[in-house]
């Protein structure tokens, strides 16, 4: 391999690195929002069939309402979260390609690869603030399942006391 071929080589790895690096951290963030999702869609399905049950008391019935509102709106925001972090793969994707097509055709992509990593960050911040908000959503729906908890009853204590 002669040095030429070795310095268009290592010039494309270089170009191709912070994409690819990219990339990584994007399907990351895919995985982690899919499982939420999932989690999501499977919490709602139960949550409806409880209060579908006939025993169910009215406040329970408006407490369960409103935390599957809660829910899908967690599940709306993870899907548009998604949508936002697929997309910045996309174009990190595409970057990683005009970098190597550029360097391959000894072409100049600069400015091209520079919008290309532009919409990659600003989307995968973008999906990075959609996902801090679904937490925010799902702590809050967690206080309101944690209020709504029936209290323990009282310790006894039935220990001999020692006098």
């Amino acid at each position: 391999m002669s040095d030429g071929n070795v310095l268009t080589f290592s010039l494309m790895l270089h170009q191709a690195l912070a994409p690819i690096t990219l990339i990584s951290g994007v399907g990351l963030m895919m995985l982690c929002m899919s499982a939420r999702f999932m989690h999501t869609t499977n919490r709602i399905r139960q949550l409806a069939k409880k209060r579908a049950r006939p025993d169910l008391t009215d406040g329970k019935c408006l407490d369960l309402e409103q935390e599957i509102r809660l829910i899908y709106r967690r599940a709306f925001l993870l899907r548009l979260g998604m949508l936002t972090v697929a997309l910045a793969a996309l174009f990190a994707a595409l970057l990683v390609a005009v970098s190597t097509l550029g360097v391959m055709l000894d072409e100049d992509f600069d400015l091209l690869s520079s919008i290309l990593l532009i919409l990659a960050v600003v989307l995968t911040i973008a999906s990075s603030l959609i996902f801090s908000l679904e937490i925010k959503i799902s702590l809050h729906a967690l206080a309101l399942e944690v209020a709504h908890l029936t209290p323990l009853p009282a310790p006894t204590d039935s220990t001999p006391k020692k006098d």
